[in-house]
């Protein structure tokens, strides 16, 4: 599993030579993201118009590396260029995990949706550092039976323009 979390940050640094382009802006991005419980995730984000992105991203937990984790969302940019920052509201599955290389008992599935606000600001001409911080409602499978938990969510991003 450490070779699949080195692939996912090798494939990260290669991406960077897209910061450089000089192309007119496409609606796809790389998206990639550091989240509270150390998931890893890397993924897309396209852009439907001015106000709103679709976001996926798919990963690897960097301390229990049999967990995956995912997310399918969707950010409503509430304030844009308010000094550079971009103010987005970002709503559906924030965080989702799943387990299926481990035994039996131990594989389980959480699907998490939630709203989160999230920050971002330019460090280069193609390249937006981020932070969000909401809440998630954790649903899911675990040691044979269904539960949840409102939980906090708390994340850093990257997201290289093409």
């Amino acid at each position: 599993m450490k070779r699949t979390l080195l692939l996912l940050i090798i494939i990260s640094i290669l991406s960077l030579p897209l910061i450089a382009e000089e192309t007119e802006d496409s609606p796809w991005n790389i998206y990639t993201e550091i989240d509270m419980y150390m998931a890893y995730k890397m993924g897309i984000k396209y852009k439907i118009n001015e106000r709103f992105d679709f976001v996926t991203s798919f990963g690897i937990n960097m301390i229990e590396n049999t967990q995956y984790a995912y997310s399918m969302y969707a950010s409503y940019h509430t304030m844009s260029d308010y000094n550079k920052f971009i103010v987005s509201v970002n709503l559906g599955i924030i965080q989702g995990v799943f387990d299926i290389t481990t035994t039996n008992y131990d594989h389980y599935v959480f699907i998490n949706p939630g709203a989160t606000m999230h920050i971002t600001y330019p460090l280069f001409d193609r390249l937006r550092i981020g932070a969000q911080g909401g809440m998630v409602l954790m649903i899911g499978y675990d040691q044979n039976t269904w539960g949840g938990s409102l939980e906090p969510y708390a994340g850093i991003t990257l997201c290289f323009s093409e």
